[in-house]
């Protein structure tokens, strides 16, 4: 079912997230990404999740960042229109570690307002 879901979205469906530690961090772990659908004409409707992607952030992301490439399934709404049917579309990330052991904290983000082929850069800080 995922391998036929691929194959139904364009390869122009996907935001870019670049994954960094603070220098100060000493040690990486796991963290979960989240990409969320949104109208900014709807700003009190709740957002539409997209996909998640669990992630394993290395201690060397302090240098080099993770790389992770999330694909928009252009078919998921909010309230029943696409990306492309919104007064004024957009996506949204969130990191989250809390469900995790890793100790990880964002400390930028969430990023808001982002199109499909934007990149994004999030920090993250090992306590």
């Amino acid at each position: 079912q995922d391998e036929a879901r691929a194959e139904d979205m364009s390869l122009n469906d996907y935001i870019t997230v670049n994954v960094w530690l603070t220098t100060d961090s000493t040690a990486g772990g796991m963290a979960l990404i989240k990409l969320y659908l949104y109208d900014n004409m709807l700003a009190d409707a709740p957002a539409s999740l997209v996909t998640e992607q669990e992630i394993d952030v290395p201690a060397k992301a302090t240098g080099r960042p993770l790389r992770v490439i999330l694909p928009i399934d252009s078919s998921i709404t909010q309230l029943g229109k696409t990306y492309s049917e919104m007064a004024d579309g957009a996506y949204y990330i969130t990191i989250d570690s809390s469900s995790y052991s890793s100790g990880l904290i964002e400390v930028s983000g969430p990023e808001f307002d982002i199109s499909p082929r934007h990149k994004v850069s999030i920090l993250l800080k090992s306590n």
